[in-house]
């Protein structure tokens, strides 16, 4: 692979491959043909053992992703949750944040920033560095921007009757945000009011894709970088801690300050960080395999306690925002997604199921647009803890509204991406 080095066989030269002059050759003597003594004397030497050749790497640990897709569909049910809570708790004088397991909805977004690093690595990192071309880039970008673009647009839309009836926005914010969020350029600017700028109006859970894209157009460098720089297993272990531990001081540095959590939640500035944490874990998968079953089943379940950890730890410590934003939950997330590339184990065995796998596939219809229908839903008063029922009908017609996107906007649009390509 470019960049790691193979090694060199090691050059031998028997007796055995001299001229037969040589072998009955005795300085001062022309005698044609050797002597039993000699040739024994002379004898070919035995192959050095394989020891003493080239040196064979390891075979890889297969790489099994399965898992990761079923991943999305636990990630994005614990927004549903978190969100869902949010709009339930609204006027009724509870405090969300003291919801503990309900309400840290936010770090399931750092799964799915690691999950988009490890898949994109896995599937493009061999194919851009075997063509460092700024063709090369712009092809990748115009297809990650059209698997996003639909759906982050039509999430747009589809908010827009919830914009009218919250009433937060004068037009010209109203014009301004609706372009931003179409052009999926929303989480890049502190701007339009609040500690998250204009990033959650017009459908919260869509300044993830406006992120995205920004960390897509960043990716082919960050591997032409690494193949370039990173050579040993400590470098690409360094490429995942260094930023991590710079967003730990940003995030301590900024607590507090206005755009402190529109920096540590949503900014493509900081959230490289989780991304380049699954960058990380994508570049150790294609060089050296998938970690050690054993280790990695056990990985699997302290993974699960330090994210519970985390998720509990934020209220009674009185974590800020932007420590819970920034910081928290990349460490127990990126050990949780490394150990999920062994197929099987008490995690991996449960989200590698086919059934979670199509979930999975369907699990970023249901994040983007179930906010503004609980919106709608409760300005309608059925979100409300005393009408489960009313609850029910809304996440059902969210999920079923889903369902449509995903069939009529997301899959078609990657079909005319597949078929442009090749035409190319």
């Amino acid at each position: 692979m470019p960049g790691l080095g193979v090694a060199r066989p090691v050059e031998t030269r028997s007796f055995a491959t001299r001229r037969p002059a040589d072998v009955g050759s005795v300085r001062g003597c022309m005698t044609p043909v050797a002597t039993p003594t000699q040739l024994r004397h002379h004898a070919p030497r035995p192959a050095l053992p394989a020891a003493h050749g080239p040196v064979q790497a390891p075979p890889k640990r297969p790489v099994d992703l399965s898992a990761l897709h079923g991943l999305r569909i636990v990630l994005t049910l614990w927004l549903v949750v978190h969100h869902t809570t949010r709009w339930l708790l609204r006027d009724t004088g509870i405090d969300p944040d003291t919801v503990t397991l309900l309400r840290q909805g936010p770090g399931a977004t750092t799964g799915f920033f690691i999950l988009s690093g490890v898949v994109l690595t896995w599937r493009w990192s061999e194919r851009l560095a075997a063509n460092p071309t700024i063709p090369q880039a712009a092809d990748f970008l115009r297809r990650r921007w059209a698997a996003i673009w639909p759906l982050g647009a039509i999430a747009a839309l589809i908010a827009v009757p919830y914009e009218l009836v919250e009433d937060r926005l004068a037009p010209g914010e109203f014009v301004v945000g609706l372009v931003a969020n179409m052009a999926l350029v929303q989480s890049w600017l502190p701007v339009g009011g609040g500690i998250h700028g204009m990033s959650l109006r017009f459908n919260g859970p869509t300044w993830t894709l406006s992120t995205l894209l920004a960390l897509y157009a960043a990716f082919p460098a960050i591997v032409w970088a690494i193949e370039a720089r990173v050579r040993t297993k400590g470098g690409v272990v360094a490429l995942a801690v260094v930023p991590w531990l710079l967003v730990v001081g940003t995030a301590v540095a900024m607590r507090g300050e206005a755009n402190g959590v529109w920096l540590m939640h949503v900014s493509p500035v900081t959230r490289i960080a989780d991304f380049l944490a699954g960058v990380a874990i994508g570049t150790w998968l294609v060089r050296y395999g998938a970690p050690a079953r054993r280790g990695a089943i056990a990985g699997q379940l302290v993974g699960l306690v330090l994210i519970a950890f985390a998720v509990w730890s934020a209220v009674p410590w009185h974590l800020g925002r932007e420590v819970r934003f920034g910081a928290l939950f990349i460490p127990p997330f990126a050990l949780l997604i490394a150990c999920l590339t062994v197929r099987g184990g008490p995690v991996g065995g449960i989200l590698g199921t086919r059934a979670a796998q199509v979930a999975g596939k369907r699990a970023f219809a249901i994040a983007m647009l179930h906010t503004p229908l609980l919106g709608l839903g409760w300005h309608a008063g059925l979100v409300r803890l005393d009408r489960p029922a009313g609850t029910a009908l809304v996440l059902g017609s969210s999920v079923g509204m889903a369902m449509l996107v995903h069939r009529y906007v997301e899959m078609p649009a990657r079909s005319r991406l597949r078929v442009s390509s090749r035409r190319r």
